[in-house]
């Protein structure tokens, strides 16, 4: 059986970025909402995956135990 690909390779910028949120359809369906683009109108609401590019993108910091 073959393994899905990692949620970077899906997602791309999105997977990691710190405005970036995960959401899941009603039909489970996986899609990002980006929280910067209600203060940047160049920046779409659902970004078109995988983003490749975005002048928004900020790296969520990790926090450990």
């Amino acid at each position: 059986m073959e393994e899905p690909p990692p949620e970077s390779a899906l997602a791309g910028l999105c997977s990691d970025c710190a405005h970036a949120r995960k959401l899941e359809t009603k039909i489970g369906a996986t899609i990002y909402l980006c929280g910067l683009a209600s203060r940047e109108p160049r920046l779409p609401k659902f970004p078109r995956l995988p983003t490749i590019a975005c002048f928004g993108y900020v790296k969520q910091s990790r926090q450990g135990p």
